[in-house]
């Protein structure tokens, strides 16, 4: 779990005012919440290359990568920033598919979560509905139409700006 989230905060390029700044995602996200995607980072790394690299190396050797953010650490927060985790991932070298899998089977593989990870008969159905294509652009991930929990249909919850 390369948490790029925080990785990226450390090396000068945080993702937090991003994230919280895109208008399909801010509404959903807590107002309290909203103000720790901006606190500052102390920059400790030269580079964010050496973090690319060895993202790039591990997908090479088939090591599993789960998308993971940390949070609530500053520049993260619950939800929200695993949008912005997928989108580091594909920054990082993985094909938008490759992210999508480190964000949903490849955890439940990796936590023995049998029902769950992929769609098929028998398995918990939490399921996004979005708009447009993830495996082209890991963004439309942000595009949420409808959300399903244990099969059954969540409202989501608007907080305003």
């Amino acid at each position: 779990v390369p948490t790029l989230t925080i990785m990226y905060g450390l090396c000068g390029q945080p993702s937090g005012a991003e994230v919280i700044g895109d208008s399909l995602l801010r509404p959903f996200v807590r107002p309290p919440y909203r103000s720790r995607m901006t606190i500052p980072w102390k920059q400790t790394a030269a580079s964010c290359e050496g973090t690319n690299e060895a993202i790039r190396a591990m997908a090479a050797r088939g090591v599993p990568l789960l998308a993971g953010t940390d949070s609530p650490a500053p520049g993260a927060t619950y939800g929200a920033s695993l949008h912005g985790e997928m989108a580091l991932l594909v920054r990082s070298g993985l094909t938008p598919t490759q992210a999508l899998v480190a964000a949903t089977s490849a955890p439940a593989r990796a936590f023995g979560l049998d029902d769950r990870g992929r769609i098929a008969p028998g398995r918990r159905a939490d399921l996004l509905l979005v708009e447009g294509d993830p495996t082209s652009d890991i963004r439309n991930t942000r595009r949420i139409v409808r959300v399903w929990k244990r099969g059954v249909e969540a409202q989501r919850v608007r907080y305003g700006e």
